[in-house]
């Protein structure tokens, strides 16, 4: 039993020894057929790098999309702007600001400025980045930088580095301290031509801008180019409504009034209004000196101003003045020109100054000027408006010198009148021109108008013109006057009003002349009218006509002294004067404006 159990045991371990040879025999093959399949890697590692292209293109693909998905949105969103041109809430400066965002925004850039053609080079108009505000609003010379090589060509332009470009300037970036790495600048072009330049500096992330960004940029920029040309033309027709409106306003004011200062202050202050000014001023050569003194202003300075003379030659007045010609001056502080003593004795701080002749068949009579733009900077078409409004005011000053010269003359003779009236009585020699001062008097404390105070004098200079008629012994009787005699004074007003009556310029005097009798009771002559019923010059004159009567001496009486007068002024007060007339010239007696002989 034990020897067949170990024969069993002995058959038994026999397969199992064949069994691990039989496993050994295809583990053997497969290590001897292991390099057999190496030659397969390569094609793996090729497989992988051809995914791994697939997925770059394919991002950047995206990206493009991304980038072109952007630009896109960007033309979309200026071509909404360009439907807000004709709009009445447009603003060409607004609209220019948000352009530049969204070419930030869509080109991933860091900076960028918008430059528009001017006379004399190119403006900074709108400025993103660092220290944008320092650049802003500078004037870069037509032949400096790259920015001025594309409005020259009217070629876009592409740097990778700028510093290897002969085109650019490095001025800029060293005032600015702010370095440019990379430049994309494209022209902004109309009609007639370059109307600016659009710049982009330094794209994020370190990468260069690309030919694809300049086409993109440059395809952007005909809407841009749109927008800025239909905007000027919009601007231009509105400007050309404004000046034309302010020309017609213009001659209003000028035909409104004969009052010079005011009628000059109007056209200024309408200036002002219109060039969007904070302040104007109009300086008239003095005839004496041949100095420019400040006969109007506008704004917070105008009466401290008002002192101030200016030699012609000095300054930009003076300089206008001296060559008769306009002046626009964008940047005072740059110009060795301008007069520094205005702005220290005023504390005004003038930054730009349009600045215009005013002539008169030829010959200089002074300077008009307006001065800070409140927004962006005076243009020729300011200039022309400006022009047009002196050579206005130029021809009323003109007219008003020959109006005064007229009443000059006219009043000339009608002291002349007055005086010999005055003749016919020595005792009421210089009687008119007393009365003519009492009533300046009364009317400036009474804050009239001068046109109307003018009116009032001349009443007061001839109110005794109907003594003409008065038999000379009559005014000269030393006694009392019959009933007869006394009937023949008391119609020398309407004698008066009768002789001046045919004369239509002196229609506005008579009312004075023919009431300066009447009495606020109404017992006055020669109508007896009663308080207000009286014209105001009746009133007035009345009262300064009997204070010189009872202070002068006359043939029948001495003269009363101050003191008395103005004690019967007050008692009458209501009965024979009008109250305010009376408290009027005891108010200006009291400042000492009325001066009686001794």
């Amino acid at each position: 039993m034990a020897r067949e159990a170990g024969k069993s045991a002995g058959k038994a371990k026999l397969p199992r020894a064949k069994a691990a040879k039989a496993k050994a025999i295809p583990v053997a093959r497969a290590k001897a057929r292991k390099p057999a399949a190496q030659p397969q890697a390569p094609a793996a590692l090729s497989e992988l790098e051809s995914l791994r292209k697939a997925l770059a293109e394919r991002e950047a693909r995206l990206l493009m999309l991304e980038a072109q998905s952007s630009m896109l949105e960007a033309k979309l969103q200026v071509m909404r702007e360009v439907a807000r041109t004709s709009s009445s809430d447009f603003s060409l400066p607004e609209m220019l600001e948000l352009f530049m965002d969204v070419v930030l925004e869509a080109t991933r850039t860091d900076a960028g400025s918008l430059l528009l053609v001017e006379e004399g080079g190119l403006r900074f108009t709108v400025v993103r980045g660092p220290k944008s505000d320092k650049l802003k609003g500078q004037l870069l010379p037509h032949d400096e930088g790259i920015c001025g090589w594309v409005a020259r060509t009217g070629e876009p332009a592409l740097t990778e580095n700028p510093q290897r470009d002969s085109r650019h300037s490095p001025r800029i970036s060293r005032e600015l301290g702010y370095d440019a790495h990379n430049i994309l600048a494209v022209p902004l072009k109309g009609r007639a031509g370059v109307l600016g330049v659009l710049q982009l500096l330094n794209r994020q992330g370190g990468k260069p801008f690309s030919h694809d960004d300049m086409a993109s940029l440059e395809s952007l920029s005909v809407q841009i180019s749109m927008v800025l040309e239909n905007a000027r033309l919009f601007e231009s027709h509105q400007h050309e409504i404004k000046r034309l409106t302010s020309l017609t306003e213009a001659s209003q004011v000028l035909n409104s009034t004969l009052d010079l200062k005011r009628l000059l202050k109007l056209v200024m202050e309408l200036a002002a209004r219109t060039l969007d000014a904070e302040a104007s001023s109009i300086l008239l050569k003095d005839k004496k000196s041949g100095d420019l003194v400040f006969e109007v202003a506008t704004g917070e300075k105008q009466d401290v101003v008002s002192t101030i003379r200016v030699p012609v030659g000095e300054g930009i007045a003076g300089w206008v003045a001296l060559n008769s010609q306009s002046l626009l001056v964008p940047d005072v502080s740059r110009d060795p020109r301008f007069f520094k003593q205005a702005d220290e004795k005023t504390r005004f701080i003038t930054r730009d100054i349009l600045a215009v002749p005013m002539t008169v068949q030829g010959r200089l009579i002074g300077v008009a000027e307006v001065l800070n733009k409140r927004q962006g900077r005076f243009t020729l078409e300011d200039q022309k408006l400006l022009e047009a409004l002196a050579h206005q005011s130029s021809i009323a000053i003109q007219n008003a010198g020959l109006y005064a010269d007229l009443q000059e003359s006219f009043l000339a003779t009608v002291r002349s009148l007055a005086q010999a009236i005055d003749a016919k009585d020595s005792y009421t020699a210089g009687h008119a021109a007393r009365v003519t001062s009492y009533t300046e008097a009364i009317c400036r404390e009474m804050g009239m108008a001068a046109e109307l105070a003018g009116r009032m004098r001349l009443s007061a200079l001839m109110h005794d013109v109907g003594k003409i008629g008065v038999p000379e012994a009559v005014l000269c009787k030393p006694g009392r006057l019959t009933d007869e005699e006394f009937a023949a004074m008391r119609r020398h007003p309407a004698i008066g009003a009768g002789i001046l009556g045919p004369i239509e310029q002196l229609s506005d005097v008579i009312p004075g002349i023919r009431s300066h009798h009447e009495r606020w009771d109404g017992r006055g002559y020669p109508e007896g009218l009663v308080g207000e019923a009286i014209p105001e010059a009746g009133r007035i004159i009345g009262v300064a006509d009997s204070f010189d009567a009872m202070t002068s001496n006359r043939v029948y009486r001495p003269r009363l002294s101050d003191e008395v007068a103005i004690e019967e002024l007050k008692k009458n007060s209501g009965s024979q004067f009008d109250p305010r007339a009376v408290e009027a010239f005891l108010a200006a007696y009291a400042k000492g404006a009325v001066k009686t002989e001794p």
